[in-house]
């Protein structure tokens, strides 16, 4: 069973690049993750993606509730263009190389789930074209043990998904 786990987790080691780009969705690991690596100078500005909430009856995103867990911990505003419509993987890596291209990015890390690094991969990879920007996927830490993911009711939602 672990081996379905390595199979979706395509994790990459960080390495200096523009742009941190935190994926909307996932936990509060992700912020946490994508805060680290600013912080660590592995890039000088942020993006936050995420998807709206309203049909949830919320007014926000949650790239606006990232957001806000990135500032309570120390992100400077002007860091984080954000990028908050998304309602899907490949529209939110639309969304997401547009900003990337508009801001003049020559790289990114990409913060996403380590499960969730295998499809946004190639997700990104179809839609960056020919476009020469060096994207690395950095997995977070999981709320759950990778080696015993089926024993946890969030591996199980998590690996399902995928």
């Amino acid at each position: 069973m672990p081996e379905l786990y390595n199979f979706l987790d395509v994790s990459e080691s960080p390495r200096r690049a523009g742009f941190v780009v935190l994926l909307g969705g996932g936990h509060l690991n992700r912020v946490r993750k994508a805060a680290v690596l600013y912080h660590q100078g592995y890039a000088s500005r942020v993006v936050v993606s995420g998807g709206p909430l309203y049909k949830y009856g919320i007014a926000c995103s949650t790239g606006q509730l990232a957001l806000d867990d990135l500032e309570k911990i120390g992100l400077p505003t002007e860091a984080t263009p954000r990028c908050d419509e998304a309602t899907s993987t490949w529209d939110e890596a639309q969304r997401l190389l547009l900003v990337l291209r508009q801001q003049g990015a020559k790289s990114a890390l990409l913060v996403t789930d380590p499960e969730h690094t295998r499809r946004a991969r190639a997700t990104y990879r179809r839609l960056q074209g020919d476009w020469d920007i060096e994207l690395t996927f950095v997995g977070a830490e999981p709320e759950f043990q990778a080696d015993t993911w089926w024993r946890s009711e969030k591996g199980l939602v998590a690996v399902q998904n995928e």
